[in-house]
């Protein structure tokens, strides 16, 4: 990809980034310093977030500790602030995850399916959560559903197995929540449903694209997905 087109990429992206820290449902969010802060009630550290990614420069040491004492105040199990690859980490903040964001440089067209398995749209999102997870319900409270916010679902027999989610965000389409149910992993289900979202993602945007840790990338390319930026998270201490 041309400089700059990967420049406009990258821009588009973290765009679409910090317009997804608003949540659908009624969870906490605000903006402190003007940086999106969403706490989920999840216990886990990502699920309270200060997305910086629009802020290409340093924060001041004002604007951090503003949206660090909103976290503080809402988050239920710690928080992480969200960096754009190239940001400074602010003094008395360490990185925690490095979360790749890839763009789809191609239609890697539908998955070819075995007897008894089906994608489909997810009838209502308790059947989505089946593989995805119980405890991560309230991110998918107050999903308009289509055509901005599409649950896909792959049924074995069935039974909901596997899932993956797309998102329009900021003119882009955002590939996430790709999950295997236990007991069906190692089946090469993960990459049905992957392709599944990435195809779905490439007729809703001129940019479809995921986030992925950075050992995945191997599973992405075959897809045609290829590494655009990178947003880091950051913890105190």
């Amino acid at each position: 990809m041309a400089g700059a087109a990967t420049a406009d990429a990258v821009k588009r992206i973290d765009r679409a980034v910090s317009s997804l820290a608003r949540p659908l449902g009624p969870w906490p969010y605000a903006e402190p310093a003007g940086i999106p802060c969403v706490a989920y009630p999840i216990q886990a550290e990502w699920a309270a977030q200060g997305v910086l990614t629009e802020r290409a420069a340093p924060q001041p040491e004002e604007a951090v500790a503003e949206v660090a004492e909103w976290l503080d105040a809402h988050a239920v199990a710690g928080w992480h602030l969200v960096l754009p690859e190239h940001t400074p980490v602010p003094a008395g903040y360490r990185e925690v995850l490095a979360l790749h964001a890839d763009m789809a440089e191609r239609d890697c067209g539908p998955p070819e399916l075995a007897s008894g398995l089906e994608l489909v749209p997810a009838a209502e999102p308790e059947e989505f959560l089946v593989p995805y997870g119980a405890e991560l319900a309230p991110v998918l409270t107050g999903s308009p559903g289509p055509p901005d916010d599409h649950l896909v679902l792959l049924r074995a027999h069935g039974q909901p197995v596997a899932c993956a989610r797309v998102r329009q965000a900021a003119g882009t389409a955002y590939v996430s929540a790709v999950t295997v149910a236990a007991g069906h992993r190692g089946h090469g289900l993960g990459l049905a449903v992957s392709r599944a979202a990435a195809h779905l993602a490439w007729g809703l945007s001129d940019l479809a694209w995921l986030h992925r840790e950075g050992g995945l990338a191997r599973l992405y390319a075959p897809l045609g997905f290829a590494p655009v930026t990178v947003h880091r998270h950051v913890v105190r201490g």
